[in-house]
């Protein structure tokens, strides 16, 4: 058979085809319906899964090697100052164990239910395998095309329980500091909770807030830091620490009982000043300094996760802090 014969039966099998179509019923149209223009408010479990799976394997790479640089793909915030500082200390003294156990496995996810960025999901990891505390993570996504990075971990406080969130498949509504409705809003707690750790009892905020074992902790720390300082060198050296909220590092959700989750960052200075003499350092604060002895002064920079659970409005209960993270970032001195 010729080519032209070949094309020729081509032709007529195409036409006889089409005959046989017009001729039989119309096959039913899909419809399918149109791609959202944003994704969908809170994530599903599998999204999650998709989320923590990304970052257990940036977590992996850079944990072999303490290298930092694969941190910026799903890591900001605090989060990235504590594992950056932590890698730092961790080559120094060739030993892994100064660095914070990120379990990746999750109990309990809190999606947020909002068509806005940025947005916020919060995860409580499985217990780590070193047996301490579960952690709290806050995975933030800064815009739909970025992807969530860890912004901050915080450790479940002795006792501590979650207050009742909606349903991941729902979503837990986002509110601004600002919101309403609750003993103080979530700007308010955190201000408030500074000049608690920074007065103690005295503070006029005090009486709002449960006691817990992160305020004791700083308070312990800070009273044998000046003990010591004064049994060394008497009046020749002074300590102070300050507390300050980090701006924008606010992230608060509705809770089921009319209140909020309330997660906050917070910077921890803590300066010494020496008018004579010298101290030595040793571990893991001489890594971070880069050297042994300071003769004036020097810097210690904390970066702080706290997390609250915040009554609704004319509730008798107090403020809680449920879980807290302290980790030393930065020391200067001379």
């Amino acid at each position: 058979m010729s080519i032209r014969r070949r094309l020729t039966s081509a032709a007529i099998v195409g036409i006889v085809g089409l005959l046989l179509a017009s001729c039989a019923a119309g096959l039913p149209l899909a419809h399918p319906d149109p791609a959202p223009a944003v994704p969908p408010p809170a994530l599903d479990a599998k999204q999650v899964s998709a989320v923590l799976a990304g970052l257990g394997a940036v977590l992996k790479v850079a944990d072999a090697t303490n290298d930092p640089a694969p941190l910026a793909a799903r890591l900001s915030g605090p989060a990235l100052a504590s594992r950056t500082a932590e890698y730092l200390v961790s080559a120094k003294l060739a030993d892994p164990s100064v660095r914070t156990e990120l379990p990746v496995g999750s109990q309990t996810v809190i999606s947020p239910d909002t068509n806005t960025w940025p947005r916020a999901v919060v995860v409580v990891t499985e217990q780590p395998q070193n047996l301490q505390s579960p952690r709290v993570l806050t995975l933030v996504q800064d815009d739909p095309r970025s992807p969530y990075r860890l912004w901050g971990w915080a450790r479940l406080l002795p006792g501590s329980k979650m207050p009742p969130t909606a349903a991941p498949a729902a979503g837990s509504k986002p509110l601004p500091p600002d919101a309403p409705g609750l003993v103080l809003t979530p700007e308010e707690v955190v201000a408030q909770y500074a000049d608690v750790l920074a007065k103690g009892d005295v503070s006029t905020f005090a009486p709002s807030f449960a006691p817990d074992v992160f305020h004791k902790q700083i308070e312990t720390t800070l009273a044998a830091t000046k003990n010591g300082l004064t049994q060394g060198l008497g009046t020749a050296a002074a300590v102070t620490e300050t507390y300050q909220p980090g701006p924008g590092e606010l992230y608060s959700f509705s809770t089921l009982d009319g209140g909020a989750l309330v997660i906050a960052g917070m910077t921890t200075t803590t300066s010494l000043t020496l008018s004579g003499g010298k101290i030595e350092f040793q571990n893991d604060v001489a890594a971070l300094l880069g050297t042994t002895t300071v003769s004036s002064s020097a810097v210690f920079v904390w970066s702080d996760v706290l997390v609250f659970s915040v009554p609704p409005k004319g509730s008798s209960e107090l403020i809680q802090v449920l879980a807290a993270e302290h980790v030393r970032t930065a020391i200067t001195g001379s």
